[in-house]
């Protein structure tokens, strides 16, 4: 069973790497109206994003200095969900594993992953990194307190609440959006990847976002 889970990532990234490479073989560069088919929502503004008071996977302040320079692709999320957080994260390792493979340095140092916890009843700063670094350490977790977070994701869209017993501390179930959110280079809100995802779009999307200046 393990050799066939292993293979079978294996053939996954090298589907990936493919479609990277027959993407990228295009010249010319993509439009809104091609974004727009591919799931993706461009917003009228720019949402500026301001006195965040967030905490990164480290322990250390996290604010939106740590969005500019690169395309940003978050994920709002909690460490105890059960499906779509984890197999999102799933889905965009594996287009960045793919575009390891394929040798994409221009996407690698352009773009970078987030994911967001909207539980921070739960999930501390140790419990995301532990959770983000056995997904894929390159993906940058962050949580903060309660007010703080829901700021964050009210800011750019996200919604989400507690299920059931608004007071209960454990075994309880978080609602939330499913939407990648994308961050531009000036670490403003751009736009959101809406939900469900195929990897070969998520890599023309997030391979195409790099080269937009």
């Amino acid at each position: 069973m393990k050799f066939n889970v292993r293979f079978t990532l294996l053939g996954s990234v090298g589907v990936i790497a493919l479609a990277l490479l027959a993407w990228n073989l295009r010249s010319e560069p993509v439009t809104d109206e091609e974004l727009a088919s591919l799931g993706v929502v461009i917003l009228p503004e720019p949402i500026l994003l301001e006195d965040l008071e967030l905490v990164d996977e480290d322990g250390e302040a996290f604010d939106s200095s740590h969005l500019k320079g690169k395309w940003t692709f978050g994920f709002f999320g909690y460490t105890h969900c059960p499906d779509i957080c984890p197999v999102t994260l799933g889905q965009m390792k594996t287009v960045y594993d793919g575009f390891k493979a394929e040798g994409d340095t221009n996407t690698l140092q352009k773009t970078q992953r987030m994911f967001v916890s909207i539980d921070a009843k739960r999930d501390h700063q140790d419990v995301v990194k532990s959770y983000t670094d056995n997904i894929d350490p390159d993906i940058i977790g962050v949580t903060g307190e309660p007010a703080a977070v829901k700021r964050f994701a009210e800011l750019v869209y996200v919604g989400y609440k507690q299920l059931g017993d608004p007071d209960k501390e454990t075994d309880y179930l978080v609602e939330h959006q499913g939407n990648i959110v994308i961050f531009d280079r000036n670490g403003n809100c751009y736009g959101f990847i809406k939900s469900p995802f195929e990897e070969h779009l998520l890599a023309r999307i997030f391979s195409q976002m790099a080269k937009i200046s």
